[in-house]
């Protein structure tokens, strides 16, 4: 029997790199999509062979900003898979995507190609935060886009990041009072790390203590009105990342691209 496998693909390319992040990824004005998409589909020719063509229940484009790629890419990508694995009919295809770099039509572009799950980057609702993060957008950009996002049959999701410099446990509260007020059904809510190659860690950053950032935690499962299904994740009921709790549960998953990770199965 084979086993299903969800597939996970890195896309590196950002507009700019922000001061907290540790990921790959690479600030390119205009990067080379068609090199990309070839390799990506030489990794999918790749593992169609080795895992003999199994079925894919999810599949989750993160980066990076994928929201970055176009749409010729995105359709390229999804019906290579299409033909070399078989994607099944309630398969969850997710896009990460950050505000300002992703308007209405390009939305529903990639609506048409297959998406079914955006996920945004907002991070905060302070725009000086924003700013202090090296973020690009404002609240008010990725208010919108959520707004926009909100009336599309997809499912829809809001990155936030909490233990700032300065950060107080009643900041957080606060903030989670504000997210509650935006009607959304799936909530990621990601405790700050300093890493020592990025900006913020060559910064002397005055960080809230771990006994103040256990306080965050609990005090965000108590504020926020849907429930932790997943260490930083929170939804309604039916609304949970299927590609996350896939991770979490220990299945099976190609990871395709530059540093991308997998856990393929060959059973």
């Amino acid at each position: 029997m084979t086993i299903e496998h969800n597939i996970y693909i890195h896309v590196p390319f950002c507009i700019s790199k922000c001061n907290y992040c540790a990921f790959f990824s690479k600030a390119v004005i205009s990067p080379d999509w068609e090199s990309y998409a070839n390799g990506i589909c030489g990794e999918i020719d790749y593992w169609s062979d080795k895992l003999n063509r199994p079925n894919i229940p999810t599949i989750f484009f993160g980066g990076g900003t994928p929201s970055l790629m176009p749409i010729s890419v995105f359709n390229k990508i999804i019906n290579h898979i299409s033909k070399k694995f078989n994607i099944l009919p309630d398969c969850e295809i997710t896009l990460e995507s950050n505000p300002g770099t992703i308007n209405e039509q390009k939305l529903d572009d990639f609506i048409a190609c297959g998406m079914n799950r955006l996920s945004v980057g907002v991070q905060s609702l302070n725009d000086d935060t924003l700013k202090f993060m090296g973020r690009r957008h404002n609240v008010q950009t990725a208010l919108n886009l959520l707004d926009i996002a909100k009336k599309k049959n997809i499912k829809l999701n809001a990155d936030f990041i909490y233990g700032l410099p300065n950060q107080t446990t009643d900041d957080v509260i606060q903030m989670c009072k504000r997210i509650n007020t935006l009607g959304l059904h799936h909530i990621s809510m990601y405790e700050l790390t300093i890493e020592p190659t990025t900006p913020f860690g060559k910064m002397n950053l005055n960080m809230p203590s771990n006994n103040t950032m256990a306080d965050m935690y609990i005090a965000i499962g108590e504020t926020l009105n849907l429930n932790r299904y997943e260490v930083s994740n929170y939804a309604a009921p039916n609304h949970t990342c299927r590609h996350n709790e896939n991770i979490w549960d220990g299945g099976a998953y190609i990871g395709l691209g530059v540093g991308a990770a997998g856990r393929p199965s060959f059973d």
